[in-house]
């Protein structure tokens, strides 16, 4: 989940020419004994699609190579080192890597003994009940499960690691698995995991796995292919490194790569009966002699209020650096990034779907930045409540008042847009505009905005344009007291193919966004039934405190959620808001709403839900009103008692909705004595 959008500064570019197929791994990480391993083999300028295999030696015992992905798991059982001869072989060659791989006897944080017994998945079909164990083994207990990247329909169960449910879009999804094991002191593991889902009535799917690697200033190509497919199929694709783009009839991704770091790339195809969608990651390298690239595989998804640490260490560090330093911008409040190690840690305090944007920078060991080389990676560090199950199920605190799209015509294209966001506006918490930046982007077309690049204008607006006739034209305005962005290009190139699926990313500050949306042939976009994840924002807010029991509080909400459901009286509603950890309000009115389903003329089921007369003298439910089809919530309540701070005060609003709770957080602004709002 990369943004596309950092220049990487090197003393020269390489030419564009074709490499040779090569290894791009040079070495593999040490293992410890009963410790989860996990590794992954890179190749990069392959003639078609690479599988991977060990022709010299044995990988040590209780670990296992997929050939497919060339991804390496399992817990080492034995201490010493293996002299491992690992074959690449595309379309025309085979190359060899001699690699010794050590174990050392365990030893840090306890037995750290758990690992997966789940290494793969059945396959699922569109419409047919799914339903799977995970498993770990050697675990102490009580365990906690999760999981990201689970096909819609899908969820999991955190205690007991059940799948279940009905897929509802056919593709490929590499499903990450994590397992928190309390009695362990917090040891976590992590693996990745193919899970393919066909479409009702075909077999139409991706026979790709891997995406070839490259570097920039050299030509690329490859090309994904399918099988099973019912007439002409059409690619697309998302998420590529700027300088590449995709073959709409042959399925050839092509170009010469000018950023480099890791990409998570979704690759689209229909056949124009099904539509299927596959997240491939893609490594490109500084340059064709560097081997300074991202050691990535993956991190444990996080737990609120649960000490995000093991032995090993989790990391998310680069390798085939002189002297690499990190910095990352949008990771949850609470958790730490060391900037020599790459090794994360603290505790998680806010649940949410962060977007985080990870950087190395290697100084090549001199004082010249004109030598420094930069990698850039985008990742999603979810934080799940306690509880564990899916990251299907947290809302991204982002919504997309409007937005389109203008493509096809390189120079001429454009990019309109109006978000509504979420965020910490505290003092001391608040976007700092002379010291921090805003990233915003769609797909692979990003936008940077530097620190002190604003103008300020009336009523706290900032805006930013670029010089008269630069091309692209681009213009960004930024309203913090109404928690609004707008973004406008022309004369632009954006490299997208329509109809898509297209990821949103923003980063203002140090708080980071992602969200999904597909966008029709025109390259419209349409709330709510464009979301592909949940979207959950608080666009109003009016709290009114006079004294114990006579306070009020009005909401304005937005929820957009491709898998909402209710049924009329038996669904549990209830709403719960806490102020800076303390629970202010504490709201069931299941019994209070009804609702009715029609299907609109998309044959989307839409629920539009209301509320019926509150009797009760205290904690009065005045009015709730939902439209899914338009995304519109109310939400207010009367003859209440609201303990909030004298001038501002951060608030976590929690929504539960049957086993759904959707979170936001804001801030609330006292205007005068005892009345508060959103605006400071």
């Amino acid at each position: 989940m990369l943004l596309a959008t950092v220049v990487v500064m090197l003393s020269s570019s390489a030419p564009a020419f074709a490499q040779t197929f090569h290894w791009v791994t040079a070495s593999l990480p040490d293992g410890t004994s009963n410790a989860e391993y996990t590794a992954r083999l890179l190749t990069a300028d392959a003639d078609g699609d690479v599988t991977y295999s060990i022709s010299v030696g044995s990988l040590p015992t209780g670990l296992a190579l997929d050939g497919t992905t060339g991804i390496i798991t399992g817990r080492p059982q034995v201490v010493g080192q293996s002299n491992v001869t690992f074959d690449a072989t595309d379309a025309s060659t085979t190359i060899h890597l001699p690699i010794t791989i050590k174990i050392s006897a365990a030893g840090g944080g306890g037995n750290a003994g758990m690992t997966f017994a789940t290494t793969s998945l059945p396959d699922g079909r569109v419409g047919v009940v799914y339903a799977v164990m995970v498993q770990v083994q050697n675990g102490v207990g009580p365990l906690v499960y999760t999981a990201d990247n689970l096909p819609p329909g899908l969820s999991l169960d955190g205690t007991t690691g059940a799948i279940s449910g009905r897929p509802t879009a056919p593709g490929t999804y590499y499903v990450a698995l994590s397992c928190t094991d309390h009695g362990e002191n917090e040891n976590k593991v992590f693996t990745i995991v193919p899970l393919l889902i066909l479409p009702a009535d075909s077999d139409f799917k991706f026979t790709t796995t891997l995406l070839d690697n490259g570097e920039v200033g050299t030509a690329y190509s490859h090309v994904v292919h399918v099988s099973g497919a019912a007439g002409t199929v059409v690619f697309t694709a998302a998420g590529l490194a700027p300088g590449l783009g995709i073959d709409a009839a042959t399925g050839e991704i092509m170009g010469t790569p000018t950023v480099a770091g890791t990409f998570l790339v979704t690759i689209g195809a229909t056949d124009g009966t099904d539509s299927i969608l596959a997240n491939l990651f893609l490594w490109i390298l500084p340059s064709a002699t560097s081997g300074f690239y991202w050691d990535f595989f993956g991190f444990p998804v996080a737990l609120l209020g649960v000490e995000y640490s093991r032995q090993p260490p989790i990391t998310v560090a680069a390798v085939g650096g002189t002297s690499v330093t990190y910095s990352a911008t949008g990771l949850p409040p609470g958790i730490n990034y060391d900037p020599l190690t790459g090794e994360l840690s603290g505790v998680p305090t806010e649940i949410g779907p962060y977007y985080v944007t990870f950087t190395a920078t290697d100084t090549m060991g001199d004082a010249d930045p004109t030598n420094d080389a930069v990698i850039v990676l985008g990742a999603d560090f979810p934080v799940l409540p306690a509880t564990g199950g899916s990251t299907n199920d947290l809302p991204a605190n982002f919504w997309v008042k409007k937005q389109s799209l203008k493509v096809g015509v390189p120079g001429k294209d454009a990019w309109k847009a109006t978000y509504i966001y979420n965020a910490d506006r505290r003092t001391g918490h608040a976007f700092d505009p002379a010291v921090q930046s805003l990233l915003v982007a769609l797909a692979s077309r990003g936008i940077t905005v530097d620190p002190g690049a604003y103008v300020a204008g009336s009523g706290g607006k900032l805006t930013f344009a670029s010089r008269k006739g630069d091309v692209p034209a681009v213009k960004v305005t930024l309203d913090p007291p109404n928690q609004i962005l707008t973004v406008a290009t022309k004369s632009d190139a954006i490299d997208v193919t329509l109809p898509s699926v297209l990821r949103n990313t923003m980063t203002i500050g140090s708080k980071g966004f992602r969200l999904d949306e597909l966008f029709d042939v025109k390259g419209k976009f349409k709330a709510t039934a464009g979301y592909r994840k949940i979207a959950f924002v608080s666009d109003k807010a009016k709290a009114t405190v006079k004294g114990p029991g006579t306070d009020a509080v009005t909401l304005g909400l937005l929820l957009g959620d491709p898998g909402f459901a209710y049924d009329s009286g038996v669904t549990e509603l209830r709403f719960v808001v806490t102020s800076e950890g303390t629970p202010i309000l504490d709201k069931t009115f299941t019994t209070l709403v009804v609702g009715a389903q029609s299907m609109d003329k998309n044959g989307v089921v839409v629920f539009k839900l209301k509320s019926l007369k509150d009797t009760a003298t205290t904690d009065t439910l005045k009015k709730f009103a939902y439209d899914s089809g338009k995304g519109k919530m109310t939400f207010a309540l009367a003859k209440t008692t609201l303990a909030l701070p004298a001038d501002e005060a951060e608030v976590t609003l929690e929504l539960h909705v049957g086993t759904k709770t959707y979170f936001t957080s804001v801030t609330l602004f006292a205007n005068k004595p005892g009345s508060y709002s959103l605006k400071p």
